[in-house]
């Protein structure tokens, strides 16, 4: 047994300010898992076992909405930088 589980891990990180994208793998997918999880700073939660096709879309769909989030910032930053 590991001497943090992934709730733990996922609570320490947000707790020294990181906002790093956290997957929560579990082999409970029960909705209170899931909040439990989500509660700790967890980003996301997949089953165990782990199928690599379900953590690539994860992984894609996370890229996708960041890239749209920092070209959104981007844009209201330059559209309040004078002519």
């Amino acid at each position: 047994m590991p001497e943090m589980n992934g709730p733990e891990a996922a609570k320490r990180i947000r707790a020294l300010g990181s906002d790093v994208f956290i997957v929560g793998i579990t082999g409970n997918l029960l909705p209170e898992d899931v909040r439990y999880f989500r509660l700790c700073g967890a980003n996301a939660v997949l089953p165990k076992p782990l199928k690599i096709d379900d953590l690539e879309v994860l992984l894609v769909e996370h890229a996708v909405a960041s890239q749209r989030l920092l070209g959104h910032a981007q844009m209201s930053s330059s559209l309040s930088e004078p002519f």
